[in-house]
């Protein structure tokens, strides 16, 4: 039996709240199958847990309900997640030293518990590597790219992995330019269906929702102080929208996990004087099978970040047959499948001419610049954002283009077929 060392930011045994954790515990069943035994580090910066846990949790290796001990001891009662695969876990701990994960003390831990390889999941400018060192047993990393051009943070600690898996394919072809030396792969992340008993007009009932209303979807979380996610942008061309759609509706899923807002994202809200006639949020954090709903009762999924390293959201609403806008940037763009139409054109319409459904994929307005990382990203364009959500609510039937978008995430990035690759690209 192998043994891989797991490595990711977040605690896998608490709830799951965000695409990297639904991914990371999509690869421990994956690495279990695969008669694997993982070990899996978890790195600390700057959180409550890292000022709370004891020394001695570094030191040695800790069965799941240690973790779960910790847990309780630093941040009160929490649920958790339990299960044969987690429980057969082995979790160590690593405190970042600057920001920064030391390839050498990567080696130490490869060395102490006789790891045979090395996979990570995560944002990679926590890696650092000293005079090029690098990783004494085969690494492979999947990198979910947030910048274009490559940082210079994210190209120093790509050149820590031997084995590079991307999730955009222009990506791909990049790094086998960039890195001609080392092992380039795609694979996405895995979404799945999950096969509701209620159809749109059951779920609307369910949830007090006008069967004409046009329902506009955002799914996001509000941690970043950075507002990765565009939300002001996106709040603004929903206004815009709603001023001449009255009949529209906002429905926002965006949870603040912390107890100050490290972005005004109340404030914003406020500030645009929505109704309970046109907007609705939903602060809590909710189950799979609920969000499944969301996507299904919902005519638009609204998802025009600055830049998503995969955008697992948009993916999954194509699974349910419904309506993606995203951002012309990287993975939003080519993971957004809805890009053909065979409506005709209605006349002109206040925002510009209607020159028919051609994708839904807005263009951005601008570039800017993440400082922290000094990586480029896009800005949207809520004027483009708004143009769009009009095409789609004026456009005749699209039934093949979405079922066709269905069809290709379903096949594309399914369990099996995610599993199925990983497996070939692994041995």
């Amino acid at each position: 039996m192998k043994n891989i060392l797991l490595i990711n930011s977040g605690i896998i045994i608490v709830p799951v709240v965000t695409g990297y954790s639904k991914q990371t515990h999509y690869l421990c069943k994956m690495f279990n199958q695969f008669n694997y035994n993982i070990i899996n580090l978890i790195y600390l910066s700057n959180t409550t847990l890292e000022k709370t846990i004891p020394n001695e949790y570094y030191e040695k290796p800790n069965t799941y309900e240690e973790v779960s001990n910790l847990m309780i001891q630093s941040i009160g009662p929490t649920d958790f997640i339990k299960n044969d695969v987690l429980t057969q876990i082995t979790y160590l701990f690593m405190k970042l030293k600057e920001t920064r994960i030391i390839v050498e003390d990567i080696n130490k831990i490869v060395e102490q518990y006789s790891i045979d390889m090395i996979f990570f999941i995560g944002d990679i400018y926590v890696f650092y590597t000293n005079d090029d060192k690098k990783f004494n047993v085969p690494s492979y990393y999947w990198y979910p790219c947030h910048y274009f051009p490559l940082s210079r943070y994210d190209y120093t600690g790509l050149t820590c992995f031997s084995n590079l898996i991307c999730l955009s394919p222009s990506i791909k072809i990049i790094l086998e330019k960039e890195f001609p030396t080392k092992n380039v792969y795609y694979l996405p992340h895995v979404t799945e269906n999950f096969g509701l008993s209620l159809n749109k007009l059951q779920i609307r009932n369910k949830m007090n929702i006008g069967q004409n209303k046009f329902v506009v979807l955002i799914v996001a979380s509000f941690y970043e102080s950075t507002n990765r996610k565009a939300i002001d942008v996106q709040l603004i061309a929903f206004k815009q929208f709603n001023k001449k759609y009255p009949n529209s509706l906002l429905y926002l899923k965006g949870s603040i996990p912390i107890l100050v807002e490290v972005y005004p994202i109340t404030k914003m809200i406020e500030s645009l004087q929505f109704t309970d006639e046109n907007f609705h949020w939903n602060k809590y954090n909710i189950t799979e099978e609920a969000l499944a709903e969301l996507y299904t009762m919902s005519d638009v999924l609204l998802s025009c970040s600055k830049t998503e390293g995969f955008g697992v959201p948009i993916v999954e609403a194509q699974h349910y047959n419904t309506n993606v806008i995203t951002s012309n940037f990287l993975s939003m763009a080519e993971h957004n499948f809805q890009k053909s139409s065979t409506s005709s054109r209605p006349p002109s319409t206040p925002f510009g001419v209607y020159r028919g459904l051609q994708n839904n994929v807005t263009e951005i307005s601008t570039k800017t610049i993440h400082y922290g990382t000094e990586g480029q990203w896009s800005y949207p364009s809520s004027e483009n954002i708004c143009n769009k959500l009009e095409e789609i609510y004026l456009a005749e039937d699209k039934s093949k283009i979405l079922k066709k978008s269905e069809w290709i995430t379903k096949e594309l990035t399914s369990y099996n077929n995610v599993k199925q690759n990983l497996y070939k690209i692994l041995k």
